[in-house]
């Protein structure tokens, strides 16, 4: 059900603790790996503290790392970001959707770029799954993170999707395990597994992909209204975040 919600296969997966924990799984494991090929990692200004700080500490151990601003809705420049890639760029990393102001970014876009340039793409997906559709496939998505209870399940575990090229050995090619001493999670994640954390994970997706079509029709339609009312009703009063590229249960608004 957890593959199924983003068009993974299961053998893709790997449970983590914690979005964070998948975040930071993801970056230092495809920077080490890579290491001798690039020390360049793209990020955005409005990352997740996850992937910022993550990305800090490989900053201190002399990574490169480019923080592409964003314009005043959020989103970061396609065009921009194509031109901040360079012969030692291993890894692009850049959030689905913020977890402050909504606004969500041009993610199949991203990972077009990615594509074309062999460069591995990563993206937190926290407040995302379960939220809006998406295919990990379509998008050219090799990375992705999230967390059960942003959509409603338990606390205390993640997951990580790998894009399959192999299993152990195709990860092999791509990332390096951050953590030892055992062979969990097909050698990536080794601790006891949580696993009624697991069960009730799968149990939440299945529900969110089932509902999804619904909820995103009932939470846009309340979120639109609010932001209406809110911006004709109340002097001065702004939208945060993009008006429609946003998520459909997230309202940010100033006064």
């Amino acid at each position: 059900a957890v593959a199924s919600l983003i068009n993974a296969k299961r053998d893709e997966i790997i449970f983590t603790s914690s979005g964070t924990e998948a975040d930071n799984i993801a970056i230092l494991g495809v920077a080490l790996k890579n290491k001798n090929r690039g020390k360049h990692i793209i990020t955005s200004v409005l990352e997740h503290h996850a992937v910022e700080n993550t990305c800090k500490s490989l900053r201190k151990k002399g990574f490169n790392i480019t923080f592409l601003p964003v314009d005043r809705y959020g989103l970061i420049d396609l065009e921009e970001l194509e031109d901040m890639i360079t012969d030692e760029t291993t890894l692009i990393s850049i959030m689905f959707a913020n977890n402050e102001i909504g606004t969500i970014e041009p993610i199949k876009e991203i990972g077009e770029i990615a594509k074309k340039h062999d460069i591995l793409f990563h993206t937190d997906a926290v407040q995302a799954v379960g939220k809006v559709p998406i295919d990990v496939e379509a998008m050219n998505i090799d990375l992705l993170s999230a967390s059960a209870h942003k959509l409603y399940g338990p606390k205390g575990v993640g997951m990580l999707y790998l894009r399959n090229k192999g299993v152990r050995e195709g990860w092999g090619k791509y990332i390096e395990p951050i953590m030892f001493g055992g062979g969990h999670e097909k050698d990536m994640r080794p601790s006891t597994v949580n696993v009624p954390g697991i069960a009730g994970f799968a149990k939440a997706a299945e529900l969110a992909k089932n509902e999804m079509p619904i909820e995103i029709e009932k939470h846009t339609k309340y979120r639109d209204k609010i932001i209406k009312n809110v911006l004709d009703n109340i002097d001065d009063s702004y939208l945060n975040g993009h008006p429609t590229k946003r998520l459909p249960n997230n309202v940010n608004l100033g006064i």
